[in-house]
């Protein structure tokens, strides 16, 4: 997928949501898990200059995901201090889950009355160890 598709879905499934953000509105607590299979930051990428301009690390993939997130939500991972390197894929090829080679693209998006009440937000790496994984493991939030 091209990050020009994956951009537009995203603005496509964001748009009703900004043309309605009243729901957002204080105090509607609010969680989505968020899978649009974007990298908000360099740090979320094992290599951020192999993927430069490409899909899931795109400035405007990027942009919409930023776009989203000033409706009035928040990236629960960030909430709290995290290891360095914390992904939530990675690709089966060349070894890349042993080596750590991934990236964090997967996420939790909490509204602002849950911020409040979000104890934890972690990435669970065992299920990727399992024989025959998802190329994704899931993001853990406690509210």
């Amino acid at each position: 997928m091209s990050g020009t598709l994956c951009c537009h879905r995203l603005q496509r499934n964001a748009m009703p949501i900004a043309d309605n953000a009243d729901w957002l509105i204080p105090p509607r607590m609010i969680r989505c898990r968020f899978m649009h299979r974007i990298a908000p930051e360099d740090r979320d990428v094992h290599d951020p200059a192999a993927g430069e301009g490409n899909v899931l690390v795109s400035a405007a993939e990027r942009q919409q995901l930023k776009n989203l997130l000033q409706l009035g939500l928040s990236d629960s991972f960030r909430l709290f201090e995290q290891p360095a390197k914390p992904y939530t894929w990675w690709d089966y090829r060349k070894m890349a889950f042993r080596r750590n080679m991934g990236m964090r693209i997967d996420h939790i998006l909490i509204s602002e009355p849950l911020v409040a009440h979000c104890k934890s937000c972690v990435i669970d790496k065992a299920p990727r160890k399992l024989e025959r994984p998802s190329d994704h493991t899931p993001v853990v939030v406690e509210l």
